[in-house]
């Protein structure tokens, strides 16, 4: 995307984060990666639209746009014994196939938190990182070490349909300081939900939290309680643009892909 100013602009479209194949989807992500590195000067990263999936791979891909060592967003699960003999059933699995001890160590901090929680009867767990046994995560690194991720400026797209996995994408960008979240506040639907069967009378069902993200830093906004969670409130953009207006409708879009558009060139502008 070459603009006015003479910088190239890279483009990439993350519609879900549900790939067909987790491996594969990231050795393609890699791929685009180390093209953007080599040959943009800066990149749009869009995520509207964008209904969420897997927190493990929502991970794996912000690895690729961070510089630095980065924190993923923590979870509080609802402490239920059918947490507890998930998490004892997993740790006893890990400990009888001989997974690496990471593993076990993990399993075994939340079978210890979901505990803990139930015997103090809070409801609900501290802040657990759920895909590694540490909240301190590194850039994306190839086999031998080398860091390969994408380094230059950067803005993520989102709007009021990103959800989920979504909200979770540019939460942990936000968090971190990586680039400007641009566009409209995300959904706030946060973390897993599972359904339960109404009762034996009804075809009805009810949707529950099982888990609630939390922010590295507090949410201070004039419309809800300064809060750590991503539950209800979303991610506030850090420069709000309204796709939806009627001169987007009649020009195709034009005001907010330029409006965007700048957004970036100021980027990098910037970081220079």
């Amino acid at each position: 995307m070459p603009c006015a100013a003479a910088y190239t602009i890279g483009y990439i479209r993350i519609p879900s984060y549900v790939p067909n194949s987790f491996n594969n989807a990231l050795t393609q992500l890699q791929r685009e990666v180390a093209f953007f590195q080599q040959n943009t000067d800066g990149l749009v990263i869009d995520e509207m639209r964008n209904p969420g999936g897997s927190v493990c791979y929502d991970e794996a891909v912000v690895s690729y746009f961070m510089t630095d060592t980065w924190r993923p967003l923590g979870f509080q699960l609802r402490a239920t014994p059918n947490w507890m003999a998930q998490f004892a059933f997993s740790l006893q699995s890990a400990q009888d196939q001989g997974s690496p001890q990471w593993v076990i160590n993990l399993y075994t901090a939340y079978l210890k938190e979901v505990q803990q929680a139930l015997a103090e009867n809070r409801g609900m767990t501290g802040p657990l990182p759920l895909c590694g046994e540490s909240f301190d995560l590194s850039p994306a690194v190839d086999r031998t070490g080398k860091k390969i991720s994408y380094t230059k400026s950067l803005i993520v797209l989102m709007d009021e349909m990103s959800a989920s996995g979504a909200d979770a994408f540019p939460a942990m960008m936000q968090d971190n300081g990586r680039g400007l979240m641009v566009g409209y506040r995300t959904m706030g639907a946060g973390g897993s939900v599972a359904d339960v069967d109404g009762t034996i009378y009804s075809a009805g069902s009810t949707s529950v939290t099982q888990s609630l993200m939390n922010r590295k830093n507090p949410v201070v906004t004039s419309d809800f309680p300064t809060t750590f969670y991503v539950e209800n409130v979303g991610v506030r953009p850090d420069v709000q643009i309204d796709y939806m207006t009627k001169d987007n409708l009649l020009q195709r879009g034009k005001p907010f892909t330029d409006a965007f558009t700048q957004v970036i060139v100021d980027q990098i502008k910037t970081s220079r």
